[in-house]
């Protein structure tokens, strides 16, 4: 998974080092093996639900 944040600041992710999203007072974070990364702030419930659909069936539980 590769995260952007501006132009010249991006992240990748492998898909083993993927926990999670978790929404925390209206801020959604990517949670991580190494810590959790801020993804947006007010995202609507329908985007937050996609991010976990799309995401959970790639996680290992």
């Amino acid at each position: 998974m590769i995260t952007k944040h501006g132009a010249f600041n991006e992240k990748t992710y492998k898909r083993s080092d993927i926990i999670g999203v978790v929404n925390i007072t209206r801020n959604t974070y990517l949670v991580t093996r190494l810590g959790a990364e801020w993804l947006a702030f007010r995202l609507p419930t329908e985007y937050s639900y996609a991010i976990h659909s799309w995401l959970m069936p790639y996680l290992k539980h």
